[in-house]
C-alpha cells in the first residue's frame, strides 16, 4: 500500500540559515539535485547546538521527527527543499 502525505505549507528551499520549517514535527526532506551531489543537513535544537547531522542523496526524499523548535540546515546549494506534513500508510 502507498504511503500517503499531507502537505501542510508550500514547499521552503532549506539553506544555511536555520529553518523550523513552519515549527513542523514531521518533514518531508526533498534533494532535487541531478548527479551525484549529495548534501548535509543539520539538525539543531532551540538553542543551537546541534542534535543530528546526516546525508541526503541527489534525487532522493526523506521523511524525519523532530522537535517543533529543532532547526534544519543545508551545506549549501538551493536544491533542497522540505515540507511540513502528516502521515499515514
Amino acid at each position: 500500500m502507498a504511503n500517503i502525505y499531507k502537505f501542510l505549507n508550500t514547499q521552503i528551499t532549506l539553506n544555511g540559515t536555520g529553518s523550523t520549517v513552519n515549527s513542523a514535527n514531521l518533514v518531508r526532506i526533498c534533494h532535487e539535485g541531478t548527479g551525484s551531489t549529495s548534501h548535509i543537513i543539520t539538525q539543531k535544537y532551540a538553542n543551537g547546538a546541534i542534535r543530528s547531522t546526516f546525508t541526503i542523496m541527489a534525487q532522493t526524499e526523506i521523511i524525519i521527527e523532530k522537535d517543533t523548535t529543532d532547526t534544519l540546515t543545508v551545506d549549501g546549494g538551493t536544491d533542497v527543499t522540505a515540507n511540513r506534513i502528516a502521515y499515514k500508510n
